[in-house]
């Protein structure tokens, strides 16, 4: 019942043992390519020959309108749909954490360094502050005007950490911070792309 990443899909299909999963996502799209992923009981994207069937399936429909809506209430006093938890999100946190402490040399002094951080208005907003501060990096900058989660993706056209153009809010704030690093996810958070301050030049 909140905003959660696709990588959090793909943990929680595995998580549950679940057959399959669905993300609704526009991804780094802009807004009106609104579609979804799918994954299979593996995590990962579904593969032939279940995109083929998945495909069948949907043609079928002659409108959208001609599919016949759920009854929730029903569905959930049924036991077939039930909301996510919280220990789903802390078990997928927890195993980050994991990944994160086995890469990381922390006799370095590397959570002192300076961190700014967009999300471009989308989910890894909560996920991605959650690993860092209980990484124990304190120095966390959120760019705020990407910081507000917002489909319409209001700040940025196209959402992409890899095109240039999104990232003109988030180098400005970089620079305003003076972040030794900045990342940002898309708003599915399932890509993301990073700029280094150079040492020598700022």
């Amino acid at each position: 019942d909140a905003l959660m990443p696709v990588p959090a899909l793909s943990f929680a299909t595995r998580y549950y043992e679940a057959n399959a999963g669905v993300m609704i996502t526009a991804s780094h799209n802009p807004a009106k390519y609104n579609g979804y992923k799918a994954y299979w009981e593996d995590g990962g994207q579904i593969t032939p020959p279940h995109d083929k069937n998945i495909m069948a399936e949907v043609e079928k429909i002659a409108h959208p309108e001609s599919v016949e809506a759920a009854d929730m209430d029903a569905i959930a006093a049924s036991g077939l749909y039930e909301s996510l938890t919280e220990d789903m999100e802390d078990a997928y946190v927890s195993e980050i954490l994991s990944v994160v402490d086995s890469l990381m040399d922390t006799s370095k002094g590397i959570k002192d360094i300076k961190i700014a951080y967009t999300p471009l208005h989308g989910t890894g907003l909560y996920p991605v502050q959650k690993v860092l501060e209980r990484s124990g990096f304190t120095n966390i900058y959120l760019e705020p005007a990407q910081s507000v989660q917002d489909g319409t993706f209001p700040t940025v056209s196209y959402p992409n950490p890899e095109s240039e153009k999104a990232w003109k809010l988030g180098l400005a704030f970089a620079k305003e911070v003076d972040a030794d690093v900045i990342f940002a996810t898309d708003p599915d958070a399932d890509r993301v792309a990073m700029y280094v301050k150079d040492a020598k030049s700022g």
